[in-house]
């Protein structure tokens, strides 16, 4: 998915939820500097378009990936317990599926959707 912000910024967005072994990354690419994230090896880098080289920023060692989605849920319920509004409420889930069935919209017709 190609998406242009606001503010004229491109992104570009590809899922690929079939891959062996399961790997995620996000790249980000400035004018200067690229800023990439791999799940394999949990490691932030820099890259320096003057010093054309690579630098190694962050790297979390012995990180379990289960626990995210406990702690999601541990957070999930509570705000149950406690009345209070999720980090991620009911808004952000209707604006996420605006942006789903957008995209889909496009790709069916061909065609530039604005949300």
């Amino acid at each position: 998915m190609i998406i242009i912000f606001k503010n004229n910024v491109v992104g570009e967005l590809h899922l690929d939820y079939f891959q062996r072994p399961d790997f995620k990354s996000c790249k980000i690419k400035g004018t200067k500097s690229t800023l990439y994230w791999d799940s394999i090896t949990n490691e932030v880098k820099l890259f320096s378009q003057k010093n054309k080289s690579w630098k190694s920023i962050y790297k979390l060692k012995n990180f379990d990936n289960n626990q995210m989605y406990v702690d999601e849920l541990k957070h999930f319920f509570k705000c149950i317990q406690s009345n209070k509004k999720t980090i991620n409420d009911i808004d952000d889930g209707i604006k996420t599926l605006s942006v789903v069935l957008s995209a889909k919209k496009s790709s069916e017709s061909g065609k530039l959707i604005i949300i």
